[in-house]
């Protein structure tokens, strides 16, 4: 008998395990940069829904990306129950991972602008001037 489906299905598992770790890295490297309040934080409230959108995009096709591979990898036959069982805790993990990393990438710059405009938080950048 071939190893081939289990290593298969293991390649498919580690791809959508890589793929919310860099949408977590993704999301880590975003709040890190908008908390900051500089010029970076300035810009993307400057044109606040095409990060909103572009944010919400890339993480819709992160969970599409995700998904695929959870789907290819139900069709390989696992040979155990609790293998299977397990497999689909984990499964759910990924996508709570990856819908939390969406919503908080959507919310975050909304939160900033609001508290932005309602003098409860501070940009400092000297090269623009405040947007209206």
């Amino acid at each position: 008998m071939s190893d081939e489906p289990p290593d298969v299905r293991r390649q498919l598992t580690v791809y959508a395990d890589a793929i919310t770790a860099f949408a977590t890295a993704q999301l880590v490297g975003f709040v890190l940069l908008m908390a900051h309040g500089d010029c970076f934080t300035l810009n993307v409230l400057s044109g606040l829904w095409y990060a909103v959108c572009i944010g919400a995009g890339v993480n819709v096709g992160y969970l599409v990306l995700v998904f695929l591979c959870d789907r290819a990898a139900e069709k390989i036959p696992t040979g155990s129950g609790a293998l299977a069982t397990s497999l689909t805790g984990v499964r759910m993990v990924r996508y709570v991972i990856i819908g939390t990393d969406l919503l908080v990438t959507v919310l975050l710059p909304l939160a900033i602008n609001y508290g932005w405009h309602h003098a409860q938080f501070f940009i400092d950048c000297k090269a623009v001037q405040r947007l209206p």
